[in-house]
């Protein structure tokens, strides 16, 4: 029986390699290793090694749902993918190292599903975020201590009831005997460690789960993975009852309290606590507020890092549990909770809240829109050197929000946060592409390309606008067009690339009245380019649409309004101005020379030639 303690010293101390699986690879350098083969290939390393048989991309939603995730989680551990054909995933520490991995039995049931791959991800994350390696250490330590000195005494007391009953028994026989020793008070005892151990264990992997829930919201990814998973596993009967020895709570248990959390999510709330906020934020907000706010290279540290102490052990630390609070609050769309806490822990020196509060205030979805705030808030991050910080601060001078406008100190910014995230080289390739003094086309177009073959959809929609246009490359219609119906898959937003093609007949026949069309739907869904696109056309007639210039100015004004973009919030300024200039309906020449030297500051070249050719510049 004693066995069953040394199962438990086995799971819970720090693992290595070899005790997870028999073969490993560094997933990270795996993944972009096969980046530039076909998606669907089936992969075959080495078959000796039982690396064979998986489909590229079933590995590549594992690596993105882990490039996502480890943004949100403030955390950068070392991905490995292992050979063994068992599902099986896990979290640990290497030599002073976060590891996350899975098996490849895993990649293959996953079959490819981004959903599911995130919570599984997601759930191994939390395990490093909540700091459960090491205080499941520290409880295995104290548990056996504890129980081991419960277990002598019961082995005292047992051994001295058995030898009283033997002396009895030699007195009446007149014979010596040894005195018996009985380990049955310790065997005992380490089953009541274990069964409290377990319970600890199936704790942690509810916790884990809930976590992991948030961070698929955060990053853009469907919580119905979860259910996904956990119906698999069922389905498959690699489910445990939940009870006793088991570690895992049972796949029916946690696929049923994902329910109860969806359905939390979506019930309606209280106005109450909607009180001096505009209105609420769309599930793609939260994701880019979450995810755009945190990186794993930031200079805070992660629970998993810090040395155990038994402060940290019973109460994490204030002010990042503050920012959790802030951020839960968010999800639950209960906004001035959310701020006044995202607040609190900003004040207090937790400087990914400031990135958050700073995202909050340029996005001006869930409060008025703010960039002196913003820019106050992105600044405390980037003088705390953190890189999103620094990425942030950037694009505010570069778009001139909330601080005059400024390319070089922008720029200057966002490469130095480039060299400590990779990540915002997609922000530094803008400058490559949009201003004069850093235009490196050839460049960008490598950066684009990068990101674009690990599946980022932003570098995917840039890569065939260079491809439709021929910026650092000849112009090739159909690869641009190949990369635009990748992107709609995922967003409409390449819906517009698709209709500019179809208005102009680039690469296919030209079709005004279907890019139109397009227009229209992708504008009643909020698209700020569409309100653009569809302005002029109300403006001109003809191409669909009747000519209606209140209607074209309340376009104008509705995308200058919801603009967060350097280059549309410039066409929209220059729409409003051409409006209020040359229709005959609307004049106001005086209000359109306004619009026009604002247009011109962005930097709007139309604008500019406007006011050259009136004498005005």
């Amino acid at each position: 029986m004693r066995y069953l303690a040394f199962i438990f010293l086995f799971l819970f101390s720090t693992l290595s390699f070899a005790e997870i699986c028999q073969h490993i690879v560094d997933g990270d350098k795996l993944v972009s290793a096969l980046s530039k083969r076909n998606p669907k290939e089936v992969i075959n390393l080495d078959k000796s090694k039982n690396f064979s048989n998986f489909q590229n991309n079933h590995l590549q939603v594992f690596y993105d749902a882990k490039e996502k995730i480890q943004r949100v989680a403030n955390l950068s551990p070392k991905f490995i993918v292992c050979g063994d054909n068992a599902p099986n995933a896990f979290a640990m520490r290497k030599d002073g190292e976060d590891v996350v991995g899975v098996t490849l039995g895993m990649v293959n049931m996953i079959n490819g599903d981004p959903d599911m791959a995130a919570a599984v991800m997601g759930h191994e994350f939390a395990h490093h975020t909540l700091n459960h390696r090491d205080s499941m250490q520290t409880s295995y330590y104290i548990t056996t201590f504890v129980t081991s000195i419960i277990g002598i005494a019961l082995d005292v007391a047992l051994s001295a009831a058995a030898n009283g009953n033997n002396r009895g028994y030699n007195n009446n026989k007149r014979r010596n005997t040894q005195p018996i020793i009985t380990s049955i008070g310790r065997d005992l005892s380490f089953i009541g460690g274990a069964l409290l151990l377990s319970k600890f264990s199936r704790d942690h992997e509810r916790e884990a789960d809930e976590q992991s829930y948030k961070y698929m919201l955060a990053t853009g990814f469907n919580p119905e993975g979860s259910v996904k998973l956990a119906n698999l596993f069922t389905e498959k009967k690699m489910t445990s009852s939940g009870l006793f020895f088991d570690s895992h709570p049972g796949w029916e248990e946690r696929g049923e309290r994902i329910k109860i959390m969806i359905a939390k999510a979506n019930e309606p709330e209280s106005t109450s606590t909607q009180v001096a906020y505009t209105n609420e934020a769309s599930s793609s907000n939260i994701s880019a507020i979450a995810q755009n706010s945190m990186t794993g290279n930031q200079t805070q540290q992660s629970y998993s890092s810090k040395p155990f102490s038994f402060r940290s052990f019973f109460n994490f630390d204030k002010a990042s549990d503050i920012e959790q609070k802030g951020i839960e609050a968010f999800m639950q769309k209960n906004y001035p909770i959310a701020i006044s806490n995202l607040q609190k822990a900003s004040s207090m020196g937790h400087h990914t809240s400031s990135i958050m509060l700073g995202n909050i205030y340029t996005n001006g979805e869930v409060v008025s829109r703010d960039f002196k705030l913003a820019y106050k808030y992105y600044k405390v991050a980037a003088d705390h050197n953190l890189s999103a910080g620094l990425e942030s601060l950037g694009m505010a001078y570069y778009h001139g929000r909330g601080v005059p406008r400024n390319i070089d100190k922008a720029f200057t910014l966002v490469k130095k946060a480039s060299e400590k995230d990779p990540n915002a080289k997609l922000s530094l390739a803008l400058f490559y592409i949009e201003t004069e003094q850093y235009k490196n086309y050839e460049e960008a177009l490598k950066i684009y390309t990068e990101f674009a073959n690990a599946g980022n959809t932003q570098a995917q929609q840039n890569l065939g606008y260079m491809y439709m246009v021929g910026q650092g490359t000849k112009v090739d219609y159909d690869e641009a067009m190949r990369y635009f119906r990748i992107v709609y898959q995922k967003d409409p937003v390449a819906g517009l690339s698709i209709a500019y093609m179809m208005e102009l007949g680039l690469g296919m026949p030209q079709n005004i009245f279907e890019s139109t069309k397009i227009y229209q739907e992708l504008s009643q869904k909020g698209y700020v380019d569409a309100h653009i696109s569809l302005g002029w056309k109300y403006f001109k007639g003809g191409e669909g649409v009747d000519k209606n210039h209140a209607e074209a100015l309340r376009l104008f004004q509705l995308a200058e309004r919801e603009s967060k973009e350097y280059h549309s919030l410039r066409q929209a300024l220059y729409g409003v101005g051409y409006v209020y200039f040359y229709s005959e309906t609307i004049k106001n020449q005086e209000e359109g020379i306004k619009y026009m030297k604002q247009a011109a500051e962005q930097g709007d070249e139309l604008a500019k030639q406007f006011l050259e050719i009136h004498k005005l510049s």
